[in-house]
């Protein structure tokens, strides 16, 4: 097969496989916006849904530098010294994930007591652990351009927890079953794909740093991922904090609204991060031109899509959940705007990594999450506090990583002709 052909193919299904997931993850949101008919009961699953996603928002900076670091040996030989290399790059990460989940059960333990705490607790052990595994595991595969173990490692996760999560909501479980079903589903995909996949990485891959630069360039990943985590999946959690003077239907309406609306244009792209990666890597990244088409090609279609979010957005929702969760066309307009300005963000904070970056990727996704919780935590209407985090937070993170983009292209532009005149 060519290799044009294989990429085109390995496209296509990651893309199918993110959409099926996309899908999936949207009836699973839909079914607990219309069976969880108590608004406190309904802010509650989102709000841990929200707490593991921020987690595994962060852990996808694993996945990112594994990526950018992994690539296929090129000489014959079972060496498997980038196994050794990723053995030893695990430990302090499951160190730390251990004490940041030791922390946040301590603290649910002081707010809703000891056993509904502790179970909380384990869910959050159990699927924080198994998305490290799921994140480590897809960084190779996308390194050694495995793409269809990366599209069944997102796919089988998928299928599991739609299947395990809406049967427990149709069949009424209390909120403890629904924590643990959420999170298993990251270990069982994991193990299903390294046992059908083990014989094609072992001894097959090259890692190009070693253990601490690969740590020192995961810092700056996952900083900025879990910045990325806090406007995405981490934003139900915080409007849980920072609208709690609201009452539970407004918060619950913003909830449901900001999930269904974000989660079409946000979650595809930030899934795509690791493909964005190993194809601008290896294809030389964006030169100027391309560049500036793209943003204004991203504008554009966010001046679109915020118009219909507005028009379509309010009715639908009404409908949806008879009537319990009402929002403005307003408010609906700037949520779908600040979507598509995320969904930007996260295509030039792959190019960013592509050209080895680290420091500006995270500046710009940092930037954008620390104004997006002022903007939520300032005094005032909620409405103006939500609409400036929607939309100047990831302004300003896209301005900045186009601004280092554009004079990194130039740089590279000016190189290649002092090259061609001395040659």
């Amino acid at each position: 097969m060519k290799p044009g052909s294989a990429l085109r193919r390995g496209l296509v299904g990651i893309l199918a496989a993110t959409g099926i997931a996309g899908v999936l993850g949207y009836v699973i949101q839909l079914t607990a916006g219309i069976l969880l008919v108590d608004a406190q009961q309904y802010v509650a699953f989102a709000a841990y849904w929200s707490l593991l996603y921020l987690l595994v928002s962060a852990m996808s900076g694993v996945q990112q530098e594994v990526t950018r670091a992994s690539a296929p040996r090129r000489s014959a030989g079972a060496s498997d010294a980038a196994g050794t290399v990723l053995g030893r790059y695990s430990m302090p990460l499951i160190g730390a994930l251990l004490l940041v989940v030791l922390a946040i059960t301590v603290a649910q333990i002081l707010t809703v007591g000891p056993s509904r705490g502790m179970v909380t607790g384990a869910a959050l052990l159990v699927g924080s652990l198994g998305y490290l595994a799921v994140a480590i595991l897809s960084g190779v595969v996308y390194g050694l351009h495995l793409w269809a173990a990366a599209a069944l490692l997102t796919l089988v996760d998928a299928v599991l927890r739609a299947a395990l999560v809406v049967g427990a909501l149709l069949l009424g479980a209390p909120s403890a079953v629904l924590e643990v079903l959420v999170s298993v589903p990251f270990v069982l995909a994991a193990g299903l794909v390294w046992l059908l996949y083990r014989g094609r990485v072992s001894g097959r891959l090259v890692i190009d740093v070693d253990t601490p630069r690969l740590l020192r360039n995961t810092t700056h990943t996952v900083v900025a991922a879990t910045a990325m985590g806090l406007m995405i999946t981490g934003l139900p959690l915080l409007l849980q904090v920072a609208f709690s003077t609201e009452p539970a239907s407004v918060t619950a309406a913003l909830i449901f609204t900001i999930t269904v609306t974000r989660a079409p244009i946000v979650v595809p792209l930030q899934a795509l991060q690791s493909y964005l990666v190993a194809r601008l890597r290896d294809g030389g990244g964006l030169v100027p031109r391309r560049l500036a088409a793209l943003l204004a090609a991203a504008l554009g279609a966010t001046g679109v899509l915020a118009l219909a979010g507005g028009v379509i957005g309010p009715p639908v929702i009404a409908v949806i959940t008879s009537g319990r969760f009402e929002v403005t066309p307003y408010l609906v307009s700037a949520v779908v705007a600040g979507a598509a300005l995320v969904g930007l963000l996260t295509v030039t904070g792959a190019a960013l990594l592509s050209a080895g970056r680290h420091a500006a990727y995270s500046v710009g996704w940092i930037a954008s999450a620390v104004l997006t919780v002022v903007f939520l935590l300032l005094p005032g209407r909620y409405e103006e506090r939500l609409v400036m985090a929607m939309i100047i937070a990831p302004l300003a993170g896209v301005t900045w990583h186009c601004l280092v983009l554009w004079r990194a292209a130039l740089q590279r532009g000016r190189a290649q002709g002092t090259d061609d005149a001395v040659q």
